[in-house]
């Protein structure tokens, strides 16, 4: 998602600043204009932008085995997607719980070793080196089993690892490599992608130039208008979608072919009409 920032503000004072003076637009005796027709004259080309975008990859190293999806459906977050062998690191599991076993009994041992020096310490019948030597003994024994049971951990979640799952809802490319095939944990490898397209963005742009011009005229609690604002997407067939949108960001420096500003608004598209890349024209009105 786009963060919004400053020119926000500018940029729906600019859009909007005609709300400091609906009232005696209102009221104009002529009838030569009203708020709801100079809101229907603000009209922009859109285009659609996909909502969110997240790559699948793998974190450990291991043969692929099997595909869970099939390429373009839906998937839901959290939802396995891909099998890694596991054989190895399931291997791996069972050396570490041995280790961490035996780490236990030497730690066991430590304490006995410590406790039968000590009274024998007590009753004179051995050196205080040999006393020192267990303490140290037990704080080392103490000190490997933190250690293999850290070790154990990794090699559970590195087993956990080897079924991929989806970072986010949406829908899914196809895989980038097949069944059988050895993938590394590098940096940048992408075993396929997930696309988010309920919501999706719809960039328009504005020319900076009545955003100097209107700027002054802007309400002075212009921050509590904008939950009252909609965002209203026509496709290119003409039709009208039912659930508006919201302004959500602006970009943060002027087109260089235009000087517009680029803004963003955050459109439900819950029967995915909306295709990244799609034309479409804008409107913004004011709520009832």
């Amino acid at each position: 998602m786009i963060p919004s920032n400053p020119f926000r503000t500018l940029l729906l004072t600019a859009t909007f600043a005609f709300l400091s003076s609906t009232a005696a637009i209102a009221a104009a005796p002529d009838g030569t204009g009203s708020f709801e027709t100079m809101l229907e004259e603000l009209a922009f080309e859109g285009r659609v932008e996909v909502g969110d975008r997240a790559v699948v990859s793998n974190s450990v190293n291991g043969t692929l085995s099997k595909v869970l999806f099939t390429p373009g459906e839906y998937v839901e977050e959290g939802q396995p997607l891909l099998e890694l062998s596991p054989t190895v690191y399931r291997l791996k599991v069972r050396a570490a719980e041995a280790d961490v076993t035996r780490k236990t009994v030497e730690l066991e041992m430590a304490v006995a070793d410590l406790f039968r020096t000590s009274t024998l310490h007590e009753r004179g019948r051995t050196t205080e080196i040999a006393r020192a030597d267990a303490d140290h003994a037990l704080r080392l024994a103490t000190a490997n089993l933190s250690a293999a049971e850290a070790a154990l951990e990794i090699a559970r979640t590195e087993l956990g690892a080897t079924v991929i799952t989806a970072p986010i809802s949406g829908y899914i490319d196809g895989v980038a490599y097949s069944a059988g095939s050895y993938v590394k944990a590098e940096t940048g490898v992408v075993l396929t992608e997930i696309t988010q397209l309920d919501p999706v963005l719809v960039s328009f742009s504005h020319p900076y130039e009545s955003l100097l011009e209107l700027h002054g005229a802007a309400p002075d609690r212009l921050g509590n208008l904008l939950d009252s604002l909609e965002v209203n997407i026509t496709l290119p067939t003409g039709e009208r979608l039912d659930q508006p949108g919201r302004l959500v960001a602006t970009g943060n420096a002027l087109n260089a072919e235009d000087s517009s500003l680029t803004i963003w608004a955050e459109v439900p598209n819950p029967e995915t009409f909306l295709i990244p890349g799609l034309p479409v024209a804008v409107d913004v009105t004011v709520a009832e």
